[in-house]
């Protein structure tokens, strides 16, 4: 044993040789005095407030939100920052997570002296040389968010590490997942999913999913595992002769009994793991507590676009639902009404049958939203409808449409239309701004009936969206064109796209003056093959270079 901790001891001087030496030597001159945040090679002060790309700093909490943000070097050796997002203060830096986040080719990915709080309901992928995320002195704390970690020597490096919630997934491909070393150096795992794995291991390497070890005091640091959690560790495959790396190295303290893997492939029978309030050297190369980690990403909420709605008897509008989080496993949304003599209900389009009122039911993954319909009987002779299917048959005589040019606003669709089609061409109009001016999300209809007359939505007028508070728009099925400068003005950040009739020329500049710091398109224009179809069609649409903003497609 005493020849195998001599190779602990040389792999741990190399990782702390290639950690904490680089480390301090690298942060040392990094800012000016007053600058003691770097993000993507600038550098910011961090009692002011600041923003950038993906990204948005406040002082008085010390909060890093980071929302679509990508910081993926490519650039020469020479030139290359150290770390994608460097913190030199001492306070707690807290990084909140919004969408899709991704950091690559970097030698570290979040460094910080102070403790770093990971936690939102966003995700963060990073990929990088030293370390994914290092913070030596101040440890680490991830209360959500879907975390993602993969560096050449550990996952993670600090003195501590405290997971309250999220699914974090740790990766050192030649050291360890998670090396926590210092003194009194800890691991509490007190709810979410966490995977440690240290890769390859062999000569000189540490390879253990979970490393803990008191440098000062020279002994194990305990690792807490709480009956709320899921953990699997994994050593490398390398070192099934050092026995010190192991699955997890350090004092295993749990409060779960479960079965845990017992042989070094993981593959075989499964072992009791007892719970442990004092401490145990467990010798298994790999390890799980309890079981299986579970994959499936639950529905958090499903709302819908209208919560009141009124119809004529014989009429039909077409209720969004939009499920949270956007990723969920099973989106599918099952519809209902509870009064189908009232209305009846099909993949959310609503058909009024007589007079009353009905509640139209959303139902997915355990969650609900509910919309109050309130059906009145149709006068002789019509039905009315907010969104009825478009005619393509003239007119009668006595529904004559309206002249070319012809402002209405539409009381049923909350819109001000301009009619854009002559007398015996298909009734159609441009969509030019929303009455509701306080909705937090507007929509284009698929159809306007204006007396009697049904007519498409088919294009969008510039500063359509300018003045609204929305920040959510559904554009219906009709819609050919958005019109240069659309969203100008306007701090929608998620649009709805349901028509398959856009292209390039016909979307261009739409977002220019858009005063939303991103963009998120997702097309739902009918059956799951569709949407992946026409997201793809569209991400080639909706290009930065063309429509004059950043924009992310998704279905």
């Amino acid at each position: 044993m005493g020849r195998k901790m001599n190779w602990k001891c040389v792999s741990l001087l190399i990782c702390f040789v290639l950690s904490f030496g680089v480390v301090q030597a690298t942060t040392k001159n990094v800012y000016a005095a007053t600058d003691d945040l770097c993000i993507a090679g600038s550098n910011y002060d961090s009692d002011n407030d600041c923003s950038g790309e993906g990204w948005t700093y406040v002082a008085s909490t010390h909060t890093l939100t980071l929302n679509g943000a990508s910081y993926n070097y490519t650039g020469d050796e020479e030139g290359r920052p150290y770390a994608a997002i460097l913190y030199s203060g001492t306070e707690a830096l807290n990084i909140e997570l919004q969408g899709k986040n991704s950091i690559d080719g970097y030698r570290v990915g979040i460094e910080s002296v102070g403790t770093i709080v990971l936690k939102g309901q966003g995700s963060l992928n990073v990929n990088t040389e030293d370390f994914a995320i290092n913070s030596y002195q101040n440890g680490i704390v991830i209360e959500s968010g879907d975390i993602s970690l993969t560096a050449l020597y550990d996952g993670i490096n600090t003195n501590s590490v405290t997971i309250n919630g999220g699914n974090v997934n740790a990766v050192g491909t030649r050291c360890n997942g998670m090396q926590v070393v210092g003194e009194n150096a800890f691991v509490k795992i007190n709810g979410g999913n966490l995977i440690a794995e240290g890769l390859s291991g062999g000569s000189g390497d540490m390879s253990s999913g979970i490393y803990c070890y008191d440098q000062i005091n020279r002994v194990k640091g305990d690792v807490i595992i709480s009956k709320d959690s899921t953990l699997i560790a994994r050593a490398g495959t390398n070192v099934a002769e050092q026995e010190e790396y192991v699955a997890i190295y350090g004092n295993v303290k749990n409060e779960i009994a479960g079965k845990g893997w017992a042989d070094y492939t993981g593959t075989g029978a499964a072992t009791d793991i007892a719970i442990n309030a004092t401490g145990a050297e467990l010798t298994f190369k790999k390890v799980q507590f309890p079981v299986e980690i579970n994959t499936t990403i639950p529905v958090t909420g499903v709302s819908l676009d209208k919560s009141t709605m009124a119809l004529t008897a014989g009429g039909s509008e077409t209720l969004t639902a939009t499920v949270a989080p956007s990723n969920a496993t099973n989106s599918t949304v099952t519809w209902s009404s509870s009064n189908q003599a009232v209305a009846t209900v099909d993949g959310g389009k609503v058909t009024a049958v007589a007079a009353g009122t009905a509640t139209i039911t959303a139902t997915v993954g355990g969650k609900s939203a509910t919309c109050v319909l309130t059906v009145t009987a149709a006068s002789s002779g019509s039905a009315g409808t907010t969104s009825a299917p478009a005619t393509t048959q003239a007119p009668a005589a006595e529904d004559t449409p309206k002249a070319e040019g012809t402002t209405v606003t539409d009381s049923t669709s909350k819109a001000e239309v301009v009619v854009t089609s002559k007398v015996g061409e298909t009734p159609e109009v441009e969509y030019k701004s929303t009455t509701d001016t306080k909705a937090k999300s507007v929509v284009v209809s698929d159809t306007v009936t204006l007396d009697g007359v049904t007519y498409e939505v088919t294009s969008v007028d510039k500063n359509a969206f300018s003045g609204c508070v929305a920040t959510k728009a559904t554009i219906g099925k009709n819609v050919e064109t958005l019109s240069t400068g659309a969203f100008n003005k306007s701090k929608i950040s998620t649009v709805v796209i349901k028509t398959k009739k856009l292209t390039k020329k016909s979307v261009k500049n739409a977002f220019k003056g858009s005063k939303a710091k991103s963009i998120t398109i997702k097309v739902n224009v009918g059956s799951k093959k569709l949407n992946k179809k026409y997201a793809k069609l569209y991400k080639k649409i909706f290009t930065k270079k063309n429509v004059g903003k950043k924009v992310k497609v998704k279905y």
